[in-house]
């Protein structure tokens, strides 16, 4: 099994596919530079977040679709798995190409985040071109340190160390992702409508977020659990909450989908 998903990813892993992820990757750097010079940062904590908070979090779950589940959904549609059936047992090849999905997306995230973590908080001091104002905030040497601890959620993660917070939260935030693709992977198998099937990651991803704030619940928005800028800082635990319930939708389409695989008309 994991020699075939080792297979897959190197299928997928192309120079084309390296070449236009690294760009992508740098568009919400670039944005970020080019509207910098119009505010003034309290730190470093504050730029990345500036990074994050609009281009990367509005973007998140339609942008992680084309790195591994458009492939799958374009075999889905030229029938490629129903003929895989004569080589291997379909239960299999389902779950190659599920890890695949979920780990490929886990990797690709996560060095994305950990791009954006050092060029906020490596390189950005080096070169200087965002404005650091803290004195604008009413903060100083002495308590700004405090402040980053307590600025958002995840940010109680710094008194373990910057690498520390830079590390887990680009995990978090790349675990999310392989969630949002691994319920889309289960609704491309069983929805005929590959766009609509495709749009469903998307849907969860707003529309839960408004449903939660609807019912005074923000703590519990799926943007927030993600990208928790623009909100008190909570409790890390709220944030598992969504993540919980995605978890939950996906291993309960997975066993649909396993107990019904020959009859699902798409992979027959």
């Amino acid at each position: 099994m994991i020699t075939n998903v080792l297979i897959e990813l190197k299928r997928r892993v192309t120079l084309k596919f390296l070449v236009v992820w690294l760009l992508i990757t740098c568009i919400p750097l670039i944005i970020a530079i080019l509207r910098s010079g119009s505010y003034a940062f309290r730190d470093s904590l504050d730029f990345y977040t500036f990074i994050l908070e609009d281009v990367v979090t509005l973007l998140f779950p339609f942008v992680i679709l084309f790195i591994y589940l458009i492939f799958f959904t374009s075999e889905i549609q030229d029938r490629f798995l129903a003929y895989t059936r004569l080589r291997a047992p379909i239960e299999s090849t389902i779950n190659v190409k599920f890890l695949a999905n979920g780990l490929m997306t886990f990797i690709a995230v996560f060095l994305s985040m950990i791009i954006f973590f050092l060029f906020a908080f490596y390189l950005e001091p080096f070169m200087q071109f965002a404005n650091m104002r803290p004195e604008l905030y009413g903060l100083n040497e002495q308590n700004i340190t405090e402040d980053t601890y307590n600025r958002h959620t995840f940010t109680q993660l710094l008194r373990y160390g910057t690498v520390t917070y830079g590390v887990l939260y680009s995990g978090w935030v790349a675990l999310n992702a392989a969630c949002y693709v691994s319920l889309g992977f289960m609704f491309v198998i069983l929805v005929n409508n590959r766009f609509f099937a495709l749009s469903i990651p998307f849907l969860v991803y707003f529309i839960g977020s408004f449903l939660a704030a609807s019912f005074n619940l923000d703590p519990y928005q799926f943007t927030h659990s993600i990208f928790p800028y623009g909100y008190i800082q909570g409790p890390i635990w709220k944030s598992f909450v969504p993540f919980i319930i995605l978890v939950l939708l996906i291993i309960g389409m997975y066993t649909y989908v396993r107990s019904n695989i020959s009859k699902l008309e798409r992979l027959t």
